[in-house]
Order: structure tokens, then sequence, then C-alpha cells
């Protein structure tokens, strides 16, 4: 069961900057990278050089529609300057896994798994994030 007070948010360090590559700036001047091996997690920053910094971050699970139906279509992991003291410490865990399906062998908060690109479905992507004691 979640923490009550997790609500998508949480403080933590991303992962090693070697995963991601720079998109470029979107339309609110914010800088925008993408996990090198899926196009479904993106991380968007106020700075151009984020890592090896703790983050308060927004979990946003972007949505798309098609024929009437709603579904997720990428995570975007949201960075805001650390101030909301009351967040849950976080370790984002990423792993890229040869698997026929995805799965966590630990407790996390949130699971995402991504099929690696180009598309295959035996190699996933997968972040899991993971309450920090």
């Amino acid at each position: 069961m979640l923490p009550n007070e997790f609500n998508n948010k949480i403080r933590a360090v991303l992962p090693h900057k070697s995963h991601y590559k720079a998109l470029g700036i979107n339309a609110s001047n914010k800088f925008v990278y993408q996990d090198c091996k899926s196009q479904m997690l993106r991380i968007v920053s106020p700075e151009t050089e984020p890592w090896n910094k703790e983050w308060d971050i927004l979990l946003s699970f972007q949505r798309k529609k098609s024929d009437q139906v709603e579904y997720d279509s990428r995570l975007d992991l949201k960075l805001f300057y650390p101030e909301d003291n009351s967040l849950i410490k976080a370790k984002i865990v990423r792993d890229l896994i040869r698997a026929d399906y995805p799965r966590s062998d630990i407790i996390t908060l949130r699971f995402a798994a991504f099929p690696s690109e180009p598309v295959n479905y035996k190699f996933w992507v997968i972040y899991s994030f993971v309450e920090s004691t």
C-alpha cells in the first residue's frame, strides 16, 4: 500500500546522465531529455545539467486517445527545485533487463516498464521508484 502522502511526487536524484540524450527546449523554456533506450520516458528540467542533485519530481503520466479509449503513452519526470520537505524521499532505479515480461522483485512506490528501442519485447527499460529509508 502506498503512503498516504504519496501523490506522484517524490524527492530524488536522477539516474546517471549516460542513460539520456538531450532533445532541446520545450515551449515552457524547460530542458527536455529522453531515455536513450526508450522515447517513452522524458525528463523536463529547469536546468541544463540536472544530474547529481536532489529534485522534487512529479511523475506525470501522459495520455493519448484513440478510438474513444485513453491510454498511457509516456512518463515525464518533471523536475522542480526542492521546496516541499513533506515529500517522500525515494531512489530511482533504472535498469535494462531481458525478459518475456517485466516485473520488479522489490516493493516500489511506482514501477514503469518500456520496450527497449528498437522495439524488442525481450528487452525492457524499467524504472522502479523506491522509498528511501
